[in-house]
């Protein structure tokens, strides 16, 4: 296998973990190339040229070499300033870090999901949006990006353009149909009831109302369980320890 040398590469910290003694094995979310493996040795040492520079939300230029399915890092340095995430907006943070690290594969590029994992950390950082529109988007356009994008503009039946005032039912290997009444099964295959008004608003993009983002959730979730698997995530526990320690502080203090 040819040795490939990559110079300069926009991109982002995953996740890292200890690698050996001394060295730290990073999964970055980069521009070009996608999910990407490498080995930052030494990184854990006190006077490491990595010191501070590979944390999470923080732009990077990264350059690394090698072959196979883990590279050596090489020179990196900020690409802006990072994205500074506090509270439920880290945790939201963690999920999508999360997400990206379960459903993409190392070396499959990808720049849509590299310019919406940018978007959705600006909108998280910068607290103007709710964290639950700002990450119902991402998922839709994550799904987009790995080839199992939401159908929302149509009934999968009858190819009419979706009714706002009409009610659907979603079926995982199809999409909406108009509900009239009907069951919600078929054949074992899963699936939710919803109001054409949340399928059209999560394609504008225009998630203000509360009912509708409560619709367009369990849409995103039902469609990325399948991806998932049954193995839960880590960051939905945080998401419940934050919400029952934040239950028990409004009790003592009431």
């Amino acid at each position: 296998m040819q040795s490939r040398r990559i110079n300069q590469q926009p991109a982002y910290v995953l996740h890292r973990r200890p690698y050996r003694n001394s060295s730290l094995l990073v999964e970055l979310l980069t521009r070009d190339h996608g999910r990407v493996g490498v080995i930052a040795r030494g990184a854990r040492q006190l006077k490491s040229r990595y010191h501070g520079l590979l944390a999470q939300f923080q732009p990077l230029l990264v350059a690394w070499s090698g072959r196979g399915e883990l590279g050596s890092i090489g020179q990196v340095e900020r690409d802006g300033t990072a994205f500074h995430l506090h509270g439920n907006s880290l945790v939201c943070g963690f999920y999508v870090n999360e997400l990206l690290m379960r459903l993409m594969h190392r070396d499959d590029p990808s720049p849509a999901i590299f310019y919406a994992y940018k978007q959705v950390l600006g909108t998280l950082a910068d607290g103007k949006v709710g964290n639950e529109i700002a990450l119902r988007l991402f998922e839709r356009d994550l799904l987009e990006a790995l080839g199992y994008g939401l159908a929302l503009a149509f009934d999968a039946e009858t190819g009419e353009a979706i009714r706002p005032e009409s009610v659907y039912n979603y079926f995982l290997d199809k999409g909406p149909t108009l509900a009239n009444g009907g069951t919600t099964s078929r054949g074992g295959v899963e699936t939710i009831r919803l109001r054409g008004s949340s399928l059209t608003a999560l394609a504008r993009g225009e998630l203000d109302d509360i009912d509708t983002l409560k619709e367009v959730k369990r849409l995103t979730r039902m469609t990325l369980g399948r991806l998932l698997g049954n193995k839960p995530l880590n960051s939905r526990s945080l998401f419940r320890e934050r919400i029952t320690a934040g239950t028990k502080t409004a009790n003592i203090e009431s």
